[in-house]
């Protein structure tokens, strides 16, 4: 008998130990909580890490001398921009600028034009100030001076038109004054380079013109770097 007892003592034990640990919650470590993972290059792009850093872009709209200054153009990032092993922009960021523009004039004045850029659109949708100016233009048609200034570049052909329209004024002009004015020789040649030289005072100077889907190539610089573009004296 009291065998029997002390066995069912023992089970009273194991079924009070089992519904023990069957009714207390099991205290588990609970793992770290992990840090969040680092965002995008976008999400902090170190604007400030771009001086003298280079880029080529891809012209969005039609940009001309004519243009008023003030007026706005867009281009497009053609390639992911590194600084130091980082990329800081993505291919496709938009650039946004503003336009300083001459345009041309009598006698035979060329017109100018410079392209400030001064706001980026990330592809977070947030707009940055920049500050960069044009560099290079990769076209036949224009030339870029050490200030970012464009220009157009200098045409044979429409030289050699200009030349031949001087020339026909001259001898139209020498022709004339010996039929009407009776003019010697001599004085009719000076007749012929009045009329050469009224025929340039009177052609109007090139439009500076690039096109959409144009590459550039800018560099950018700290704001308030960039020179100033003066009107050339009349």
């Amino acid at each position: 008998m009291t065998h029997f007892k002390a066995i069912l003592r023992e089970l009273l034990c194991l079924l009070c130990g089992a519904f023990y640990l069957a009714t207390t919650p099991l205290l588990a470590q609970q793992p770290a909580t992990p840090p969040p993972a680092a965002s995008g290059p976008a999400a902090h792009t170190d604007l400030a890490t771009l001086d003298g850093a280079k880029a080529r872009l891809t012209l969005l709209s039609d940009l001309s001398s004519k243009l008023p200054s003030g007026s706005s153009f867009q281009a497009s990032l053609t390639g992911a921009l590194e600084v130091r092993g980082r990329r800081v922009l993505v291919p496709g960021t938009l650039l946004e600028g503003r336009l300083e523009s001459i345009p041309a004039r009598r006698p035979l004045r060329a017109g100018s034009l410079r392209l400030l850029f001064d706001r980026v659109k990330l592809p977070d949708g947030t707009e940055e100030p920049i500050s960069a100016l044009l560099s290079a233009a990769y076209s036949d048609a224009v030339k870029v001076n050490e200030e970012g200034v464009l220009r157009p570049a200098l045409s044979k052909k429409r030289l050699a038109l200009q030349l031949g329209g001087a020339g026909l004024a001259s001898k139209l002009a020498d022709d004339l004054s010996e039929a009407t004015l009776g003019s010697s020789s001599g004085k009719a040649r000076y007749f012929g380079m009045a009329g050469a030289a009224a025929f340039l005072l009177f052609q109007k100077g090139r439009e500076v013109k690039l096109h959409h889907g144009d590459v550039i190539e800018i560099e950018f610089t700290r704001e308030g770097k960039s020179p100033r573009f003066d009107a050339p004296a009349h």
